[in-house]
């Protein structure tokens, strides 16, 4: 088969752009650390690229969720630890006043560390976050959890709790409705006998008036409603503890899948520097070996062999 002088110079011009490109397409990939120079070069790895990224996304938001989770129950749990040693030292001054060796004047010392220990456990009711929300209220964010509601302490927020999705297909509940937290309780009435439910902060009332006017059956209630309040809180602490070891277990799954998505993520987006350097040497000897070879064959005619 003979060549023309036109096709040659033709295919060795064509031959040596294409090295040329090639050897383009390699700096750009060790200037830029990509692979892909655009997303026309490799369709399926493009795709990939794609798919990472979005999954990326996705573990991002998880873990968004997972911090301000944390955040929420970290603020809760320190309230209710609070609330529980709160409520140990005020049940202790309570059995202190039921004893009978003390006088009217005793138990109203008691009395003013009592309405002390009832006014603390109203702040740690009044938590809020970050942003200034009420932690307690559930979605009434702006209102205290605990006031005054038609002449008596009582929860004035709602049952709504702040559900947070933390992975595939699972949820927590961020946050506790406070009177789930601070629990009502029985009570009966001393002068008509009637029976009722009262609010978590009118049984602290109740007890701290009840050991200023030195009423042994208000005190003696007291100090059965205690046994309820201190359980509600101290489940309402365990709760939360739970749910933060769910948060933390979570968090450190989507930390591994996030390190292995990245990973993935290198091996088809970013550039090997090592393997690109040797490639590009390579592409530069094989195109000054083709330009070397196309100007010796070049200068060859008929009558330089014949001659």
């Amino acid at each position: 088969m003979q060549i023309s002088t036109s096709q040659f110079f033709s295919q060795s011009s064509a031959q040596m752009d294409s090295m040329k490109n090639a050897m383009m397409k390699t700096q750009e990939q060790l200037s830029t650390g990509q692979q892909l120079t655009q997303p026309s070069d490799s369709a399926s790895q493009s795709a990939s690229i794609m798919n990472l990224n979005s999954e990326l996304a996705i573990q991002a938001t998880y873990a968004n969720n997972q911090d301000a989770a944390n955040t929420s129950l970290s603020a809760a749990s320190s309230s209710l630890q609070s609330a529980s040693n709160v409520m140990n030292s005020f049940s202790t001054l309570m059995v202190q006043a039921s004893s009978g060796t003390l006088d009217p004047s005793q138990r109203k010392i008691l009395a003013v560390q009592l309405q002390g220990l009832t006014d603390q456990m109203k702040s740690l009711a009044a938590t809020k976050d970050a942003n200034g929300s009420y932690i307690f209220s559930g979605s009434k964010i702006t209102v205290p959890p605990f006031g005054m509601v038609n002449g008596q302490l009582a929860y004035q927020g709602d049952q709504s709790t702040l559900s947070v999705q933390i992975g595939n297909n699972m949820s927590v509940q961020a946050s506790l409705p406070g009177n789930v937290a601070f629990p009502s309780v029985a009570h009966v009435d001393d002068s008509t006998g009637a029976k009722s439910q009262v609010s978590f902060f009118q049984a602290l009332q109740s007890m701290t008036d009840a050991v200023t006017n030195s009423n042994m059956a208000g005190i003696n209630q007291g100090l059965t409603q205690i046994g309820t309040m201190t359980t509600g809180l101290n489940s309402a602490l365990a709760l939360v503890g739970t749910t933060q070891n769910t948060v933390t277990t979570q968090g450190n799954i989507t930390s591994s899948q996030t390190l292995s998505l990245k990973t993935a993520l290198s091996k088809v987006q970013d550039t090997d520097y090592t393997t690109a350097v040797t490639q590009l040497s390579q592409q530069q000897v094989s195109l000054q070996a083709a330009q070397q070879s196309f100007a010796l064959v070049s200068k060859l005619s008929l009558f330089q062999y014949l001659g």
